[in-house]
């Protein structure tokens, strides 16, 4: 029974990373993108992606 608990909080771990890390490449890309469009949005893409990918870090770093 603790076995089947501590597995569904690792899969729920690994799987809240994955969506993070999916942000993280979502964002990177169309601030990279709106830099050659001279988009608005380019550094606010920036500022998203920065704190998402510190939330992936710690959210990997962190011991349940």
């Amino acid at each position: 029974m603790f076995r089947k608990i501590k597995n569904y909080f690792s899969l729920r771990k690994q799987i809240k990373i994955e969506i993070l890390e999916t942000l993280c490449t979502i964002c990177l890309w169309l601030e990279r993108d709106g830099r050659y469009d001279r988009n608005p949005y380019s550094q606010y893409m920036d500022g998203h992606y920065q704190v998402l990918k510190d939330l992936s870090k710690e959210l990997r770093n962190h011991k349940y």
